[in-house]
This record gives structure tokens, sequence and C-alpha cells, in this order.
């Protein structure tokens, strides 16, 4: 049991320095970068890392057409005290769901897609699902959704 709290609260701690570092572009909302608000990134970690609820972390600011400013902050070891560099590695667990999840918003704001929008339109082997309505020793009871699985509830989980 301990080991799971110990696991849970080490993802809580990833997913919450991911999903700060997922948001610093909004640092920096206009094309001018100011490096004064470029150095407010880094520092604005830096109360996560000496609570210890992150060890450390990389952040990256960039265009499409070049690299802004890349920093790191804190510990990528902190048994040995070794210093977080940027081009560090690091085991990312789930956390491809949110990356999925930022992709699929961009590709909703680019206007390909929507949200609300069956996923049935992408994969057509989606069409025609049942639901599970009832199981049993001798079979099983299947009824026909009240609507298509959207992509929303593939975001959410909720796609039953």
């Amino acid at each position: 049991m301990f080991r799971y709290i110990t696991r849970m609260r080490f993802l809580t701690r990833l997913a919450t320095a991911w999903l700060l570092a997922a948001s610093l572009p909004l640092f920096a909302a206009s094309p001018q970068f100011h490096p004064a608000k470029l150095a407010e990134i880094p520092a604005s970690l830096a109360p996560f890392v000496e609570s210890n609820l992150i060890s450390g972390a990389v952040t990256l600011v960039a265009t499409r057409d070049k690299l802004v400013a890349v920093e790191a902050i804190g510990y990528s070891d902190l048994g040995a005290k070794r210093r977080m560099k940027t081009d560090d590695l690091f085991w990312i667990a789930s956390m491809t769901k949110p990356m999925t999840a930022v992709a699929v918003l961009m590709l909703q704001d680019e206007g390909k897609l929507s949200v609300d929008d069956p996923v049935e339109k992408f994969l057509p082997e989606f069409k025609n699902q049942w639901l599970t309505s009832e199981r049993s020793v001798t079979g099983l009871g299947l009824i026909k959704p009240a609507r298509p699985i959207r992509i929303r509830d593939l975001l959410t989980h909720t796609s039953g």
C-alpha cells in the first residue's frame, strides 16, 4: 500500500509539473518575448522545487520558427545533488494522455475537428457500437447507445 501511495504522489507531482510546464507559453502571449518575462518562467517553478513538490524541471518556449528560451531548474538526482540539465531525460509515465489532449485541442483550434465530433467520423470502426445492458452466466444484454461516442468522451475517459 505504501508503494502505491508513494507512486501516486510521484505521479501527481509529475502531472502538476507537466501541466504547469504546458501552460508556460501563456507567459509570452505576444510575438515579442521580453527577457524579463522569460526569466519569470523558471523562477515561477522555484517554489515547487523548494517545497519538494518537484525535484526539478526543464522549461522551453518556442515559436514555429525558433527556440526562444530553454532553462533548467532544480535537481535531476536529489541524492547526488546533481543539478538539472536542459537535456536530461524524463520518465513521463502516463503523461501521453495530456499530451494527446493538447494535440487534439490544437487540431480543434485549427478547425480540423471538434471535441463534440463523433469518433466514428474519423474512425469508421466505431459506427454501430452497442452497450452492455446486463450480463449473466447465460448471456449478454445489448442496447443501442443514446448517442455515438464523442472525442470529448475519450478525452474525459467517459466513453463507457
